[in-house]
């Protein structure tokens, strides 16, 4: 290990001890060997055979040749000593709906960030309920272009199986991925519309509700967009009923981004009009696209009709049993 990094992990030991004397925290001994900045012990039952990392997403706006600070925290809730490796990768936009990045492997990405994600720890373990802050410093070249650039951190840990007699154990591997967005100012090409808006499955006819609506969006510039508005419900008299916030969605450049929302009503009936107004995430551009369908529940349909039937028989019979009194009477 080089001097001056010994001499920060003894630097920072010493602080952590400082801290311990004064103040009562939880702070635990850093693992031997690594260069995390603070490990910090949970309270309670961490046994929940899992881990955990955040935050999950980062969106950073840096001039060229300056850098950002954007540290991760790692907790172990596996209730055993675990390794933890962070390596880097480019992600890009994907044109299925339903693949909000596509992580590229050892590819390099048309709007590459993985070279300039700087870890201080790639490999390093924690002990059961420990939480590690590892610091990512984010640093972009002086002949940065304007545009934006996209890569992640993906956090792993291996798990050995159970093993039973002359079978060999297999290693189970997990990872999280944290995203990085990072923009340059400049001139920046932002393109992005609402391209669809319809209901979920996509039909006309329902028998209940809630509804679900489906927004389609495609990002066509070299910059990501988070787009968001709301869908506004109206019924046949043009009254309206009900309204659905759209949190802000991100849309990689050349991709296209489904967002998914639910109008939480369950008594409707007759026809509706959904109307989404969606910002497009740049700009003050809105776009609005309309969407009709019908709710109509076929067995309250059926029981009225059946009740509507029940009495015109009933007025039927007491018509035609007056008419024949009537007949006897006149005999």
């Amino acid at each position: 290990m080089p001097t001056t990094v010994r001499s920060t992990v003894l630097l920072t030991g010493f602080l952590s001890l400082a801290v311990l004397w004064f103040v009562p925290t939880a702070l635990a001994q850093i693992p031997e060997g690594s260069d995390v900045y603070r490990v910090t012990q949970l309270d309670g039952n961490q046994d929940f055979d899992d881990f955990v990392v955040g935050p999950g997403k980062f969106d950073l706006v840096i001039a060229p040749g300056e850098s950002a600070q954007a540290p991760i925290t790692i907790t172990n809730r596996s209730g055993e000593r675990k390794v933890f490796t962070i390596t880097t990768e480019d992600m890009a936009g994907s044109n299925d709906p339903l693949e909000a990045s596509v992580l590229l492997g050892d590819d390099r990405g048309p709007y590459t960030l993985r070279d300039f994600l700087q870890v201080t720890a790639a490999e390093f373990y924690l002990e059961p309920g420990q939480r590690a802050t590892v610091p990512v410093t984010v640093s972009l070249p002086f002949d940065a272009e304007p545009g934006g650039r996209y890569g992640s951190l993906l956090v792993q840990t291996a798990s050995t199986g159970d093993t039973t007699e002359n079978v060999p154990s297999t290693a189970i591997v997990s990872r999280i991925a944290i995203l990085y967005f990072v923009t340059t100012p400049g001139e920046l090409e932002r393109s992005g519309e609402l391209i669809n808006f319809n209901t979920l499955p996509d039909q006309s006819y329902f028998s209940k509700g809630p509804i679900s609506f489906g927004l389609l969006y495609e990002n066509t510039g070299t910059v990501h967009t988070n787009p968001s508005g709301f869908v506004r419900i109206y019924n046949l008299f043009g009254t309206e009923v009900g309204t659905v916030p759209v949190q802000a969605w991100f849309a990689l450049p050349e991709s296209t981004r489904l967002r998914e929302v639910t109008w939480e009503r369950e008594l409707l009936f007759g026809r509706y009009t959904a109307v989404a107004e969606i910002s497009r995430g740049y700009g003050s551009i809105i776009d609005t696209r309309t969407t009709n369908f019908w709710v109509v529940d076929w067995m309250i349909l059926v029981a009225v009709g059946g009740g509507v039937f029940s009495i015109l028989f009933i007025l039927r019979v007491l018509t035609s049993r007056f008419t024949i009194a009537r007949r006897n009477d006149a005999q």
